[in-house]
C-alpha cells in the first residue's frame, strides 16, 4: 500500500460517517482523480484485513466498525510501520533540497524522492513558493533545467534558519552539555529522512563554535532571548559566517568603530559582532548587522515604554498623565495615552518648568485665535491646570495655556480625521527592514491608510490590536488571526497585491459605513436588508449553539486546550489540528484578557463557528507579574475562509472584553442565561 492509500485508510478510520472523494482529496492535498485511482488499493487493503466498508454514490466511502474494532484497526495499521509523508512535510523536504542545492533541481528528482506524481509535486511547489515569498525569495523556473531558489543571501539565510527553527523540539534548545544539533533536536513527528535533511543544512562544528563564542561573550545571553529565538540567532550567525568562508571573504584586520550615541541594544550587538569578526577573521557587513540586531530586538522581552519614561523622567510624566486626565474630564472625551500627545506634553512641560526656574516667559502669537476658535478647549485646559495645584511651580500664564491648548486641539483633530481612516498595522519577521519597505510603499500607494507602525510576528496580540481599533494587518510573513483581517503580501507590493489590498479596503469601508438604527428600519434598501439578515443569521447560529459549562477541573493550559478541542469538534483530525494551532498561539502568551482570571481561547479552523464560556477550577496562568488564577474561559472559533460578519462580531466582542467591566463581571460570575443574554445583546449592538 502506497503513502496516499495509507493516508486514506487513516482518515476513514478516524471518521464514522461517509467521506466524499472530494474531501479526501482536500485533506491529503491530491487531485480527485488520484483518489479515484488509489481507492481500489484501499479496497484491497480493507478486504485483506477483513475490515467492512460501504461505498455509496454521492456519499463517498465509510468504514463500518465499532469503536473498539476501529481502535484495534488503527493500532494494526500503525504497527505495519508504513512511513508516509504528510503534505506539510513534503513542503519541508522540497525546501531542504532547494536550500542545499545552488543549481537547478529537476521535478522528476523531487517526485522520485517523495514517491509522488509530478502533479502532486507541482501543487506542493505552490505552497513552497508562498512560504519563500515571505522571505523575499522566489522560485526560478527554467524549461529543461528545473527549479531553484532566487533571492538575496539574507533571504536565504533567514529562510534556512527558520525552517530549522520551526521544526525543533522546544525541550532541546536550551539544554547544556549536549550537541547543538542531532536527530533528537527535531520534531519526533517528522520522518528520519526529513530530520537528516534538516541536519545537513547546518555545519555542526561551525554552529557549535559560534554557540561557544557567543556564550563566552556573555554567559547570560540565553536569558535575554525567549523561546527558540536564541537557537535561531546562533543559526543565522553561523550561516552568515559559513557563506563568507565559502566565498573566501576573509580579512586580516578589523578597526573598532565608534559606538557613541547608539542605543544600548545596538552597542551590545555591535560588540558581539566585533568579537565574531576577530575570531573568524571576516567582515560582517551592514545588512547582516541589521539582520542580527533585528533578531536580537524582536526576541528580547521588551520593556514597556511608559515604564521607561517613568524611570527617566517620572516628574514630567506624572504631571502630563494627570493633566490629560483632568482635560478628559472637562471635555468628556478619551485620549490615547500611548499617542504622541503624552510625549509632546512632557516635552512642553519640561521646557516650561525650566523657563519658570529662570523667570522666563514666552509669548504666544496665536493666543487670540486660540481663544476665539477653541475657547471651550482653552477653558478646559485652564481649569485642568488649576487642579494641578502645587505641582506646577508658579501660576500658568494665558500664553502657556494657549500652547497646551494647541497640543490638545491637534490631537482632537487627529482623532477626528482617524475616525474615517482604516487603521493598519504592518507585520514582518523582525519589525525592521522589510516592514520599513512595506510601510513606505503603502504610504505611496494608499495615502488614505492610517499606518500605526510595524510589529514583529511575536508582538501580534489581537486583544491589544482590537482595543486599539486596528482594522487590518498587512503582513510579509504567514500569519493566522481570528479577530482581525490579515493579508499576506510581498513587501514591494506587485500589482496583484495592490489589487488584493484595494479589494479588502473596499470591503472594510463598506462594513464601516453601514450603521443600523431601529427607527429607520423601513428605509433600508434591499442590499442593506440582506446584510442585516446575514448578521442576524450568524448571531442566531452562535447563540443557538452557545456552549456553557461550570465547575470544570482543569490543571494546565495544555489540558485546557485539549478539552476545548474536544468540545468544539468530535472530528479527531480537526481536534489535532486545533490543538496544534492553539498551542502555537499560546507560546506568544496572547490569551489573557483580564488580570482577575479571564482568558480567551480563539482560532480560525476549517468551517467551525463557535462561541462559549466555561468556568474552571484549579487553573493558573503564568504572567510577568506572577501566577493568576483562571476562573473563566471564553472560546471563539471562526471559519478559515474569511467571513467579514464573523470577524466583525468577534472583533466587537473582543473590544468589549477589554473595555466593558460590566461584561467582564458577567463572564466571571454570571450563570448560563445571564451570559448568553449579555453576549446576544453585545452582538446585536454590533449591527
Amino acid at each position: 500500500m502506497d503513502t496516499t492509500a495509507f493516508q486514506i485508510v487513516q482518515l476513514l478510520l478516524a471518521e464514522e460517517r461517509y467521506i466524499t472523494y472530494q474531501h479526501l482529496a482536500k485533506e491529503i492535498d491530491v487531485s480527485t482523480r488520484t483518489i479515484n485511482r488509489i481507492i481500489k488499493h484501499v479496497q484491497d487493503y480493507l478486504n485483506e484485513h477483513a475490515i467492512p466498508f460501504s461505498i455509496q454514490t454521492g456519499k463517498g466511502i465509510k468504514i463500518e466498525l465499532s469503536e473498539k474494532e476501529r481502535q484495534e484497526a488503527k493500532t494494526k495499521l500503525q504497527n505495519e510501520n508504513i512511513e508516509f509523508i504528510a503534505s506539510e512535510e513534503r513542503k519541508l523536504i522540497i525546501l531542504c533540497h532547494l536550500f542545499k542545492e545552488s543549481d537547478y533541481l529537476k521535478m522528476n528528482y523531487l517526485a522520485s524522492k517523495l514517491k509522488l506524481s509530478l502533479g502532486t509535486v507541482d501543487r506542493t511547489l505552490q505552497q513552497v513558493e508562498e512560504w519563500l515569498n515571505s522571505y523575499q525569495l522566489y522560485l526560478e523556473r527554467e524549461r529543461g533545467k528545473g527549479i531553484k531558489i532566487h533571492g538575496t543571501d539574507m533571504g536565504k539565510i533567514r529562510g534556512m534558519a527558520e525552517i530549522i527553527t520551526q521544526n525543533i523540539e522546544m525541550s532541546c534548545i536550551h539544554t547544556n552539555n549536549r550537541p547543538f544539533v542531532t536527530l533528537d533536536t527535531f520534531d519526533k513527528k517528522l520522518t528520519g529522512q526529513t530530520r537528516e535533511l534538516l541536519i545537513s543544512l547546518v555545519d555542526f562544528s561551525l554552529a557549535t563554535e559560534v554557540k561557544d563564542l557567543i556564550e563566552s561573550f556573555d554567559d547570560d545571553i540565553k536569558s535575554i532571548f525567549v523561546d527558540e529565538s536564541y537557537f535561531n540567532f546562533i543559526l543565522v550567525l553561523s550561516f552568515i559566517i559559513d557563506s563568507k568562508q565559502k566565498k573566501d571573504k576573509i580579512i586580516n584586520d578589523n578597526v573598532k568603530g565608534g559606538l557613541e550615541g547608539q542605543s544600548e541594544a545596538f552597542q551590545y550587538i555591535k560588540q558581539l559582532i566585533f568579537q565574531t569578526e576577530r575570531h573568524f577573521k571576516i567582515k560582517i557587513y551592514q545588512e547582516e548587522q541589521d539582520l542580527l540586531l533585528g533578531l536580537y530586538l524582536s526576541a528580547r522581552r521588551q520593556v514597556n515604554t511608559e515604564n521607561t519614561l517613568k524611570s527617566t523622567d517620572s516628574y514630567t510624566l506624572n504631571m502630563a498623565v494627570i493633566l490629560i486626565g483632568y482635560i478628559e474630564e472637562e471635555l468628556g472625551i478619551h485620549f490615547n495615552y500611548q499617542s504622541d500627545l503624552l510625549k509632546r506634553l512632557m516635552i512642553h512641560l519640561r521646557s516650561f518648568i525650566n523657563r519658570s526656574h529662570l523667570m522666563m516667559e514666552g509669548s504666544n502669537q496665536y493666543l487670540d485665535l486660540i481663544k476665539k476658535d477653541y475657547f471651550g478647549t482653552f477653558e478646559a485646559v485652564r481649569k485642568s491646570l488649576l487642579k494641578l495645584g502645587n505641582v506646577i511651580p508658579q501660576p500658568v500664564s494665558e500664553s502657556q495655556i494657549g500652547f497646551i491648548t494647541m497640543h490638545v486641539v491637534a490631537t482632537m483633530m487627529e482623532m477626528n480625521n482617524n475616525q474615517s481612516k482604516i487603521k493598519v498595522s504592518v507585520v514582518c519577521m523582525s519589525g525592521m527592514g522589510t516592514s520599513k519597505i512595506l510601510i513606505e510603499t503603502l504610504k505611496q500607494k494608499f495615502p488614505q491608510l492610517d499606518i500605526l507602525g510595524a510589529l514583529t510576528i511575536d508582538e501580534v496580540d489581537e486583544i491589544t490590536l482590537v482595543n486599539n481599533k486596528v482594522d487590518l494587518l498587512i503582513s510579509s510573513v504567514q500569519l493566522e488571526t481570528s479577530l482581525i483581517p490579515t493579508i499576506l503580501v510581498n513587501p514591494f507590493l506587485p500589482t496583484s497585491d495592490l489589487r488584493r489590498i484595494q479589494e479588502l479596503l473596499d470591503t472594510i469601508n463598506t462594513r464601516k459605513s453601514i450603521s443600523y438604527k431601529s427607527d429607520i428600519s423601513l428605509q433600508l434598501n434591499v442590499n442593506t436588508k440582506q446584510i442585516f439578515l446575514s448578521y442576524m443569521d450568524t448571531i442566531y447560529k452562535l447563540i443557538n449553539h452557545f456552549h456553557y459549562q461550570a465547575d470544570i477541573s482543569i490543571s494546565s493550559i495544555s489540558e485546557l486546550i485539549k478539552y476545548v478541542a474536544s468540545i468544539v469538534t468530535d472530528n479527531f483530525i480537526k481536534q489535532q489540528r486545533l490543538i496544534k494551532k492553539l498551542k502555537r498561539r499560546e507560546r506568544y502568551g496572547s490569551s489573557l484578557v483580564d488580570s482577575k482570571g479571564v482568558i480567551l481561547i480563539h482560532a480560525r479552523i476549517d468551517d467551525l463557528l463557535y462561541l462559549g464560556v466555561i468556568h474552571v477550577n484549579g487553573l493558573t496562568y503564568q504572567t510577568e507579574e506572577g501566577l493568576i488564577n483562571i476562573k473563566s474561559v471564553i472560546i471563539m472559533m471562526a471559519p478559515e475562509e474569511k467571513d467579514d460578519i464573523v470577524m466583525n462580531l468577534f472583533g466587537n466582542i473582543s473590544t468589549q472584553l477589554v473595555q466593558d467591566q460590566d461584561l467582564m463581571h458577567v463572564i466571571r460570575n454570571g450563570d448560563e442565561n445571564t451570559i448568553i443574554t449579555t453576549f446576544g445583546k453585545k452582538m446585536i449592538a454590533t449591527i
